[in-house]
Order: structure tokens, then sequence, then C-alpha cells
């Protein structure tokens, strides 16, 4: 008895068993926290995974890192069959006919995920209610997350906007620097990505 799953990432021979907790609505949720961490969605990516919903899961079973070389047919578990991965998303299901769960609520699932995390890596609840939106669609005074080097994201302001180094106008924030001057002199406070996490009030 379970409620089983298999989590192929695309490109990778390597993947996911899960014993409960295989349903879609809680695959997403182990998904969706993983890009908000910012891991790599490689093999690198399938470890930190399994870290993060080990950790959730505590205990010593529910949990296996396995080979996904074998056909879909031969992965397939039973329950919840296979989730094929890429980019932290669903891209694909074997068998396409198998019922899709939806029980958990998506916030206090990715809410109960966190809370299970270290204290060091835990995201916090202000950044899992914050939106994510598209870089052309920041304004000025908007709070943005912006991740740190050392691991976690810090909450920087939209200052105003200038030319990037590909000659784009962007947003910038007042991530390094104090002074106006500075702050456009620097160029790690430009937001040259597609999409941003912005603090929701």
């Amino acid at each position: 008895m379970g409620n089983r799953a298999v989590i192929k990432f695309k490109g990778e021979d390597c993947g996911i068993y899960l014993h409960w907790n295989g349903g879609r609505d809680s695959v997403e949720a182990f998904l969706d926290y993983c890009r908000m961490r910012g891991f790599r969605s490689d093999d690198y990516g399938v470890a930190r995974m399994a870290q993060v919903i080990g950790n959730w899961f505590g205990g010593e079973l529910s949990l296996g890192v396995i080979s996904t070389s074998h056909s879909l047919k031969d992965l397939d578990p039973g329950d919840n069959g296979v989730y094929i991965v890429d980019n932290w998303k669903i891209v694909g299901r074997y068998p396409r006919d198998v019922r899709e769960q939806n029980e958990y609520d998506r916030k206090e699932m990715l809410e109960s995920i966190d809370s299970m995390q270290p204290k060091r890596d835990q995201l916090g609840k202000k950044f899992l209610n914050g939106e994510d939106v598209p870089v052309a669609d920041i304004k000025k005074g908007d709070r943005i997350f912006i991740s740190e080097y050392s691991g976690g994201y810090k909450v920087v302001r939209v200052v105003g906007f200038g030319k990037a180094y590909n000659n784009k106008v962007v947003p910038i924030v007042n991530r390094y620097g104090k002074k106006m001057s500075e702050i456009r002199d620097n160029g790690n406070n430009y937001l040259t990505g597609d999409v941003y996490r912005k603090v929701v009030v």
C-alpha cells in the first residue's frame, strides 16, 4: 500500500521514487519549492530535491534515488505512475490516463515543506507569499527578492531604470551602493533576468 510515483528528470539517468505523496499536488509543490530555492534541474537537482523531500518526510523510508534509464513501463510503480520533469515543470506522464490528485492546498504544502528544512535554508513565509512577475511588469518602488551568493534571499527596492550591458532598459535595485550614482555604476544592481519574485504586502 502507498501513494507511489517516480519522478524522471528529462536528460538524466537518475530520478526519485516516492512511496508516499506521489500525487500531482504534492509533486508539483516539491518541484515549485526546488525552483524557488534556485536549484539546478540536472543530476545535482535530483540530489537537492531528494534532500528537500527527505527532510520533509523525516524517518528512514518512503524515498529513493533510482536509475531511470529503463522504459517508462518498467519504471511505473503503480498508483501515480511516472512524472517526466524538465526545468522543474511536469512535461509528461506515464501512463497518460492516471487520475490526477488535487487534495492539498499549494500554499500550505509549500509552507509545510519549508518548515521542515534546516533553518538556514528556509525561504520563509514572506518569500512564499510573494509573486513571480515578469521583469517587464516591475515598477519603481517594488520590493524584489534577490538571491544571495552565500544562499538565501535579500529584499531590495527598485529605485529606477537604466540600460544594462545588453543595451536593454531594465529595473535597477539598491542592492549595492547608497548614492544613486553608485547604484547605477554597479552592474549587479540591474535586473537582467526574465522573472523575479516580488514582495506582496
